[in-house]
């Protein structure tokens, strides 16, 4: 059986399309299907730890001590401009790995709708 840090880094397409290579593998396709939401979980999560972490380079002393200084761009210092560039890369990074968690989830129907009619 492969591993499951193997697999994780798989998408549901590659499976998918690569039904050569899954037996080469000894991977059951059905398994890798079944396996594949809580294996995204712990994607995105291993995705948020890294944010973390990049997050804590950025804004602990090191790198802010390299901004720390007289200069200035457009008019801001340096620490200011950093600063505001870090940060937004931060939510931004951040939004892209939420957004990406979310959109791969199966689509539930909203509280109080009622569901669809098999006609």
């Amino acid at each position: 059986m492969a591993s499951r840090e193997f697999i994780a880094h798989w998408s549901r397409d590659a499976i998918l399309q690569a039904p050569a290579v899954l037996p080469l593998l000894k991977v059951d396709s059905q398994f890798l299907l079944r396996e594949m939401p809580m294996l995204h979980r712990t994607l995105v999560a291993q995705r948020l730890i890294a944010l973390f972490v990049l997050g804590w380079l950025l804004f602990n002393y090191p790198l802010l001590a390299l901004f720390n200084d007289t200069r200035t761009w457009l008019g801001l210092p340096l620490l200011y401009g950093y600063l505001f560039v870090a940060w937004a890369l931060f939510i931004a990074l951040l939004a892209v790995i939420v957004e990406q968690g979310v959109s791969r989830k199966t689509p539930t129907r909203a509280v109080g709708s009622e569901p669809a009619s098999k006609d």
